[in-house]
């Protein structure tokens, strides 16, 4: 069963990856997983590690913080 956390984080993601330009095989190749493993991030299926998540952030040059922005309102909504 996914996670709200996980779903959350992983939309994020998605929606950065996608304001960045960069294809989920793009990211994939940088942070050497497969595509279908972002895909899995992206829809919270798969939780992202903290190692991962601090490739990700820096292949997309963000803070870290921007992947749990709104986090806090998600979960209560989840709840």
């Amino acid at each position: 069963m996914k996670h709200p956390f996980d779903v959350h984080v992983g939309a994020n993601l998605g929606k950065y990856r996608t304001s960045a330009r960069m294809s989920r095989q793009q990211l994939a190749a940088k942070i050497g997983v497969d595509a279908q493993t972002i895909r899995n991030f992206e829809t919270g299926d798969v939780p992202i590690s903290p190692g991962l998540m601090r490739c990700i952030v820096a292949e997309l040059n963000l803070p870290p913080a921007f992947l749990f922005s709104g986090l806090a309102e998600a979960l209560r909504g989840a709840a």
